[in-house]
């Protein structure tokens, strides 16, 4: 027997399971989208404020000492003229502020001379130290001595660290201070003991 259906119902068949299946339409990206793991990513977003500040590191310890040394060349003598109540300045330099350890050393000289003499190492802040020598040709006197000082000081501002020499009942020639030195040594703090 025929079949009822002819060409016309076979090119339909045809045309119905031949035909491309429709596809959902897919969204564009947004402009500075970036495509990560299968996944759009959106744009980069503002930087945020800056956050609190952090607390205060434990301060470090401190470095080295620095020395500050003052000194005359050989040849270069003072005669100590002055008094007491005007000294003769035989050495002078400048000091930072902060805590020292100071030494100083003075060299002195007569011919003639009999004179005691007097030399005082001190900072502006009035730390100081002294030594006496009696310089002369007669007994219990000598024609040349060192005196020498050590003390520490605490200095609230820079100022001079200063050497000043007088002498007393002197006669004849003055007695010379030759080669002088004094050497501050800064330091973290210092303790003093007092007796």
């Amino acid at each position: 027997m025929r079949s009822s259906s002819g060409p016309a119902d076979s090119i339909a068949l045809a045309q119905v399971h031949g035909r491309d299946r429709i596809r959902a339409p897919t969204r564009a990206p947004r402009p500075g989208a970036k495509r990560r793991g299968g996944r759009r990513e959106g744009p980069q977003g503002d930087t945020g404020p800056q956050g609190e500040q952090g607390i205060q590191g434990p301060t470090g310890p401190r470095g080295p000492s620095d020395a500050y040394d003052g000194f005359k060349f050989p040849g270069n003598n003072t005669p100590i003229t002055g008094t007491n109540a005007a000294r003769t300045r035989v050495l002078t330099f400048n000091i930072p502020a902060g805590s020292f350890a100071v030494t100083s050393k003075v060299n002195l000289s007569g011919g003639s001379t009999t004179s005691l003499v007097h030399c005082v190492t001190q900072t502006q802040t009035g730390y100081f130290d002294m030594g006496v020598s009696s310089i002369g040709t007669n007994g219990g006197e000598t024609r040349e001595d060192t005196q020498s000082t050590t003390f520490t000081a605490i200095e609230s501002s820079p100022g001079p660290l200063t050497i000043d020499c007088w002498r007393i009942n002197g006669i004849g020639d003055p007695p010379i201070a030759g080669l002088a030195e004094a050497v501050a040594i800064q330091v973290a703090h210092t303790q003093l003991f007092g007796f």
